[in-house]
């Protein structure tokens, strides 16, 4: 069913204020979702930098293999966080990824 004709129904069936208000709280889920992500791609960051000084600082070799296997584990998880924004962004290209305030 096309978008418009749907809009058009739920106007006919449960009128202006309701289609207002969900159509708020989906803006408002987006814009959540939004900062999450930011938020998520912000830790991963974080933790890749951890594990990086974690390496330059480890003396023992059990102790360099942890270190390269977190920062493995730190890049996959801040890789796969980009590209989700990424889609996000090219999903619908007339939201920023970045909030607005």
């Amino acid at each position: 069913m096309d978008k418009t004709v749907a809009t058009l129904k739920f106007k006919k069936f449960f009128g202006e204020g309701l289609l207002k208000f969900f159509s708020k709280n989906i803006e408002y889920t987006e814009s959540f979702e939004k900062r999450k992500l930011l938020s998520d791609i912000e830790e991963a960051l974080s933790d890749l930098r951890l594990a990086k000084n974690c390496f330059e600082d480890a003396k023992d070799p059990e102790m360099i293999e942890a270190c390269v296997y977190e920062i493995k584990s730190a890049e996959a998880r801040y890789n796969f966080l980009l590209r989700k924004a990424k889609l996000m962004t090219l999903k619908n290209p007339d939201s920023p990824l970045v909030p607005t305030k």
